[in-house]
């Protein structure tokens, strides 16, 4: 997070004692309402930092619930991101923000436009409410996460055996997995308690929410995915990595291979990865959507249905290209600033903990302020890419929903 927004942080402290009053939240959520417009992004996957959030003057609910997060925690609040579904959906589709004032949880949501200081019981709004901090919408194929907050619960849907459909995880500072509690029907049923990865015992709930027994296991009768001693964020992280490099893999576009290549060395780091993820998902998505209209168009005139003439498909091949080059651009742009904005941050942290008087404070401070320029270029740059690959998917979105009509499955008869 930049100096900057750091001091946009501290100024709603007025007394600046490290509490908020309620009048001074009350700014905040206005400030947010006059400075971040809320608007869906077109690439959809990508949950940006605060600080582009606020550079940019917009965002998703995601954003709003990751800059609000930020927000609070600086000013040593506990939060908690909440990738709720709200009533009437099929899936996850919402994030908010949770921030404990006091013994109550406050619900932060300026996306919904929910008014501050009220505490929503969130199970009369949200018929599913599963707070988290890296949780991925299982009905959709992109990962939602949330950078730079350290936070305590995550959830996970239990599908194998039904017996839970909310699962909360504490975590010890170090992100090892501590407990797992289990809800059913917004009751708790189940804890299974861990240490140093391993399950050590499970406690069993009553209807009442009474502990009915607690049952120590050995570690050999329970799953050796679920006594894994990374934390279920590095586990998921994993999976979806080796799933990742085989659809990688079989990536035909040569560019393509050529952005994955540059990356293998970076592997190792999880945040970096997760950054890669969002790419393959987006292209993944997005690309082999509007292959399928090229395929489409190509099926039409061999069948000689004629839909188009040749030069139209040529057209549309053409923008396909386009968007592809560009979208590819937009993913190193993006990469690069991720890297730099790492970097930015790292000095700034190391700076912070020095004397001003000191030499080595000036120097640190030096790094981030280059760090901070380069990362500034690369976001324009990948804006700017983002801004024209999107015309020309706009272009065959349009071709595409002649044949896929919005809100349907099946595609449409040639006219």
């Amino acid at each position: 997070m930049s100096d900057k927004l750091k001091e946009t942080f501290a100024s709603f402290d007025s007394d600046k004692d490290g509490k908020l009053s309620k009048s001074e939240r009350q700014t905040w959520w206005d400030w947010v309402e006059e400075n971040v417009e809320y608007m869906t992004d077109k690439f959809d996957d990508y949950t940006k930092m605060p600080d582009e959030t606020v550079y940019e003057e917009g965002g998703d609910c995601e954003d709003m619930a990751v800059l609000n997060a930020e927000f609070y925690k600086s000013h040593g609040y506990e939060v908690q991101i909440g990738i709720v579904a709200t009533e009437g959906s099929d899936g996850y589709n919402h994030a908010l923000t949770r921030v404990k004032v006091g013994d109550e949880w406050v619900i932060v949501d300026n996306a919904a436009g929910s008014e501050l200081g009220d505490t929503i019981k969130v199970q009369e709004e949200l018929h599913r409410v599963d707070y988290s901090l890296e949780k991925f919408f299982r009905a959709t194929v992109h990962p939602i996460k949330v950078r730079n907050i350290d936070g305590n619960v995550n959830g996970y849907d239990i599908d194998d055996d039904g017996k839970a459909d909310i699962v909360t995880r504490d975590s010890d500072q170090d992100g090892v997995v501590d407990t797992y509690e289990f809800y059913k029907d917004g009751k708790k049923i189940q804890e299974r308690h861990f240490e140093d990865g391993e399950l050590i015992k499970t406690d069993y709930y009553g209807e009442g929410g009474d502990l009915i027994s607690g049952e120590m296991l050995e570690p050999e009768e329970v799953s050796p995915k679920v006594v894994e001693t990374k934390s279920a964020y590095q586990l998921e992280v994993d999976r979806i990595w080796d799933e990742t490099g085989e659809l990688w893999d079989k990536a035909e576009d040569i560019d393509i291979k050529r952005l994955f290549a540059k990356v293998q060395d970076k592997q190792e780091d999880i945040h970096y990865r997760h950054r890669v993820i969002d790419v393959w998902c987006g292209y993944d998505a997005w690309i082999n959507r509007d292959k399928v209209v090229l395929d489409l168009y190509k099926k039409a005139y061999n069948d000689e249905q004629k839909v188009t003439p040749p030069e139209g498909a040529e057209y549309l091949h053409n923008c396909y290209l386009n968007h592809l080059k560009y979208f590819i651009e937009f993913c190193e742009y993006d990469i690069e600033y991720f890297q730099h904005s790492q970097m930015e941050e790292q000095y700034i942290d190391i700076a912070s903990q020095l004397d001003p008087g000191d030499p080595q404070h000036d120097y640190y401070i030096q790094l981030y302020d280059e760090q901070r320029e380069l990362s500034m270029e690369y976001m324009n740059k990948k804006d700017e890419r983002i801004k024209q690959s999107s015309e020309y998917s706009d272009k065959i979105r349009a071709e595409y929903e002649k044949y896929y009509p919005r809100n349907s499955t099946e595609p449409a008869k040639p006219q």
